[in-house]
C-alpha cells in the first residue's frame, strides 16, 4: 500500500485520496514489514526500510503541500484526511504574503497581533485580547487555529 501512494503521488498531477482506510491499510503494511524484519532477524532490512520510511514521512507533507497549491480550487471533491490542514496551511501562506505586501511584517520577521485564546509562549502566559509582536513563523500558525489575528492593514 506505501509503495502504491508514493507511486500515485508522484505519478498523478492529482492529490492521492488519503482516506482513513488507506492511512489505516499503510499503517498496517508498515508494521507488518518491521514484524517480518525482526521475526527473521534481519535487523540491516529493518533499519533500511525504517530509514525509507522515515525519509518518506519527512517529504511526503512538503509533496502534498506543493501539489494542494496548484489543485486547490478542486480539492473539494477529494476525500483526504489532511484536508483541512492543507487547507489551512494555505490560508497561512496567504495572509503571509498579504502581510508582506501591505508591509505589516517588520525589520525582524515580527507581526503585530491580537490573542484571541489565552496562548502560552516561551514560558509566559498571554491573556486573551493583549495586543503584542509575535514571530511571522508562529504568528500565521496561530492565526491558521484561531488563537490570534494578525493584524494587516
Amino acid at each position: 500500500m506505501l509503495k502504491d501512494l508514493i507511486k500515485s503521488e508522484l505519478l498523478s498531477n492529482k492529490l492521492y485520496e488519503i482516506t482513513p482506510e488507506v492511512a489505516e491499510n499503510i499503517s498496517k503494511d508498515i508494521i507488518e514489514t518491521l514484524t517480518w524484519c525482526l521475526l527473521h532477524n534481519e535487523k540491516e532490512i529493518c533499519l533500511n526500510f525504517k530509514k525509507i520510511v522515515d525519509e518518506f514521512i519527512n517529504a511526503y507533507p512538503s509533496l502534498r503541500i506543493f501539489k494542494y497549491l496548484n489543485v486547490e480550487p478542486t480539492l473539494q471533491s477529494v476525500n483526504t484526511i489532511d484536508k483541512e490542514v492543507l487547507s489551512a496551511m494555505l490560508q497561512a501562506v496567504k495572509r503571509f504574503f498579504e502581510a508582506l505586501v501591505k508591509g505589516a511584517i517588520m525589520h525582524d520577521s515580527s507581526v503585530p497581533v491580537i490573542v484571541r485564546k489565552e496562548i502560552t509562549l516561551g514560558g509566559r502566559v498571554i491573556p486573551k485580547g493583549a495586543f503584542i509582536l509575535l514571530r511571522s513563523s508562529e504568528a500565521f500558525i496561530l492565526e491558521a487555529i484561531s488563537y490570534v489575528s494578525v493584524l494587516v492593514p
